[in-house]
């Protein structure tokens, strides 16, 4: 298992964006390249290869439920929740589906997500739901393993 890696202050935290629609993807990169790295893969297991890949995994990840080979159905996303829990037990999960019934958000939530967000989102209110998750990444990473002290 991979650990997450503690944010570094300079460099922009990485964001692993999971969604079949290009659309989405694109206007997603465009607007928050600015303040997250961001890698973009299509399907479950594109992205689950991606962290293989990885030296250390992103501390965010933006997944949709609706994903190949059943993009009508949420069980690929909620497959991909506990396959990036599995291998990356710091990374932060938010959900951004189109498939928003409460009963899918209480689900993702008790798999391991932070929250599910309805599509479509405002860019502003869904980077703001990011930093949220980042910071409590970082909070709970201070928790574990305080400062030692002088």
């Amino acid at each position: 298992m991979k650990s997450v890696a503690k944010t570094d202050p300079t460099e922009k935290p990485a964001l692993l964006i999971v969604d079949d629609d290009p659309l989405i993807t694109e206007t997603l990169q465009f607007v928050l390249s600015r303040d997250f790295a961001i890698e973009v893969r299509d399907s479950r297991p594109a992205a689950i290869e991606h962290l293989r890949t990885r030296a250390t995994p992103p501390q965010l990840a933006l997944v949709d439920l609706g994903l190949p080979p059943t993009p009508q159905l949420p069980n690929e996303g909620f497959q991909l929740i506990g396959e990036l829990l599995a291998h990356a037990p710091g990374i932060r999960i938010l959900v951004l589906s189109g498939q928003n019934e409460e009963s899918n958000a209480r689900r993702a939530r008790a798999l391991g997500a932070v929250d599910l967000v309805p599509k479509p989102c405002e860019p502003d209110h869904l980077k703001t739901l990011l930093l949220d998750a980042l910071k409590i990444h970082d909070e709970d990473d201070e928790i574990a393993s305080p400062a030692m002290s002088d």
